[in-house]
């Protein structure tokens, strides 16, 4: 048995899309997505602070890399089980209006979803 806290990387999706304005963005959606999947230990990756990021250019074409990494991962998920966190402030409306009805989908099978009382000030565990 894999011990996933060992195997999970946590980034701040502030920083990861600060990285990747000077990456081609097609070899950054393979590296988290299909790249990360090794039948002996998947990687799983925590993505925090989901929608803080921002779109980039792809051949002048806007491109939500973030997006398609979900989705690549949602198939990853399915076929292998492998594992995907993430953390956001965004309710279900704002992440449909940011990544489309597509993502929200899937992540609604593919996440576990933990809500906090709009009262609590700290929400961090």
């Amino acid at each position: 048995m894999v011990n996933l806290m060992k195997t999970t990387q946590t980034f701040s999706i502030l920083i990861w899309a600060s990285r990747l304005k000077n990456s081609k963005d097609e070899a950054i959606i393979r590296k988290y997505s299909n790249q990360s999947y090794n039948k002996d230990v998947p990687k799983t990756y925590c993505f925090d602070d989901l929608g803080t990021e921002t779109n980039l250019k792809y051949y002048g074409t806007d491109c939500n890399v973030m997006a398609q990494i979900l989705l690549s991962r949602y198939e990853l998920f399915t076929i292998h089980k492998m594992q995907t966190h993430i953390t956001t402030n965004l309710n279900g409306d704002e992440i449909e209006e940011i990544y489309g009805a597509r993502v929200r989908s899937r992540m609604r099978e593919q996440f576990n979803l933990i809500a906090f009382d709009e009262t609590v000030k700290d929400k961090r565990v």
